[in-house]
Parts: structure tokens; C-alpha cells; sequence
């Protein structure tokens, strides 16, 4: 684990040292044109993740009760999107007491989340639990990150809208999968993904700033997924549903404050 960290950390801090040659064409359709840009730190980026995953992959897949049975792939999700929100985070800031305390954060919270990913394979360990709550709310926690990094960028909506899409569906298919097996989780998840994703479309439009729009797109996200999973284990009553309106409203209208 800490040479997966120590690989995650180097490839973020070599976006400032190594320069690739990089590669911009654009694509017109119904008269909308797309530019697309290929970077050193999206490359760098997106090779970190992928190594994040392949380890985290052979990890968990350690554990003796995963010994023979069908592979999974939820596990994958944390630490995969921790690495592409922090990097897409630390490469954009400035060199400076921002960056030195972003690098080593990154490795503690890449440490926590693996560790709690094997710890929550075996149900009846103790630390379960306890594993399972964090790796929920660090995935809310890690979504309002790269939803940050992503609007920070001055993304365009044509990309901003699927990445949080997907990374939303991504987040709550993880949540669910946590709670334990559930045949409609990839379609709860999608809806959460969907609820986020539209209101993505709507800020982007509005006059936010990317913190703000994070944070509502996170809270929207996490009252939407309680509200599925309160559902899914037949808990939705009037006073459930009254209660996450109600916290809704409120982030809403505290994010509108802060304009």
C-alpha cells in the first residue's frame, strides 16, 4: 500500500516536471463545436488511476474469502475516483503550504480508503462497521472534490454534465453495494447519478462558484441516495421523505446565501 501511494504521489508531482507533447483537434455536429485537448496531467492523471486501481484490485482480491469466487468490481470505485479528484485538485494549485499538505493527505486518505475496503469484505469483522461508514461518507466527501476540480477547470457542460453522471452513479453504487447485495443497485444508482447530472446542467448556468456548485451537487447526491436506500429497505415514510426534503432545501438555500 504505501509503494501504491508513494506511485500516486509521484505521478501528481511529475505533471510539474515532465512535459509530453500534446495533442488538440476539435469535432463540429449540429453546429456545435468540441474542442478536445490531451495533456501531460491528464495523461499523468489517468495512468495513476489506473495503477490505483490494479493495485487496489490485487488487495482485496487477497482476502481469503474472495478465494474462488466471482470477481467484483465495486471495490475499485473509491480509490480509483480519489485519485483522479485529488490529482485533478493538486495539479491545479499553486506551489506553496496548499500543495505540501495536499500531497501527504492524499496518501493517508488513498491508506484509509484500501484498508477499509478490505476490512469490509468480511461482514463479521468487527471494524466492519465502523469501515463501511467511512468509506460512505469519504465517497460523498470524494465526489464534492472532483466535482470541484472538474468546475474549476471552467469545464464545458458537454463534458461536466457525464463526468458527474457517471461519478455520481459510481459513488452510489458503491454506497449500496456496502449495504449488501441488491439486484436494482446499478439502476438506483443510475438515478442518483441522473438527479445529480441534471442539476450539474442547471449550475452551470448560474452564478456559483465551484466550491458552491460542488458542495450542492455532493449534498444533492447524498440526499437522493438516502432516500434510495431508505426505499430499498422499506423505510420511506412521509416523516423520512419530509425530514430529506427538508435538508435539502437547506443546503440550498445556505449555498445561496454564500453567493
Amino acid at each position: 500500500m504505501s509503494a501504491l501511494a508513494a506511485l500516486v504521489l509521484l505521478a501528481i508531482a511529475l505533471v510539474r516536471i515532465v512535459s509530453l507533447p500534446e495533442f488538440e483537434t476539435q469535432i463540429e455536429a449540429f453546429g456545435l463545436v468540441v474542442r478536445l485537448r490531451l495533456s501531460t496531467d491528464l495523461v499523468l492523471i489517468v495512468l495513476a488511476s489506473a495503477v490505483t486501481v490494479t493495485g487496489a484490485d490485487w488487495m482485496v482480491r487477497s482476502h481469503p474469502l474472495l478465494q474462488g469466487v466471482a470477481r467484483r468490481y465495486d471495490h475499485l470505485v473509491l480509490p480509483g475516483l480519489w485519485t483522479l479528484a485529488s490529482g485533478v485538485v493538486l495539479t491545479a494549485l499553486p506551489e506553496g503550504p496548499g500543495l505540501w499538505l495536499g500531497l501527504p493527505l492524499t496518501a493517508a486518505l488513498l491508506l484509509a480508503v484500501l484498508v477499509a475496503e478490505f476490512i469490509v469484505v468480511d461482514p463479521d469483522d468487527p471494524r466492519s462497521e465502523a469501515a463501511s461508514l467511512g468509506l460512505r461518507v469519504l465517497g460523498i466527501a470524494f465526489l464534492a472534490i472532483g466535482l470541484a476540480g472538474i468546475l474549476g477547470h471552467d469545464t464545458r457542460a458537454i463534458f461536466a454534465v457525464p463526468a458527474a453522471l457517471v461519478s455520481g452513479s459510481a459513488v452510489a453504487w458503491r454506497a449500496l453495494r456496502l449495504r449488501g447485495p441488491t439486484r436494482r443497485a446499478p439502476l438506483y444508482a443510475l438515478l442518483v447519478g441522473t438527479v445529480i447530472a441534471q442539476l450539474a446542467w442547471a449550475l452551470h448556468y448560474w452564478p456559483v462558484s465551484p466550491l458552491q456548485g460542488a458542495i450542492l451537487l455532493a449534498v444533492a447526491g447524498y440526499f437522493t441516495l438516502g432516500a434510495v436506500e431508505a426505499h430499498v429497505g422499506g423505510q420511506l415514510t412521509l416523516r423520512r421523505t419530509l425530514e430529506y426534503a427538508g435538508f435539502a432545501v437547506a443546503g440550498l438555500l445556505a449555498v445561496l446565501f454564500l453567493m
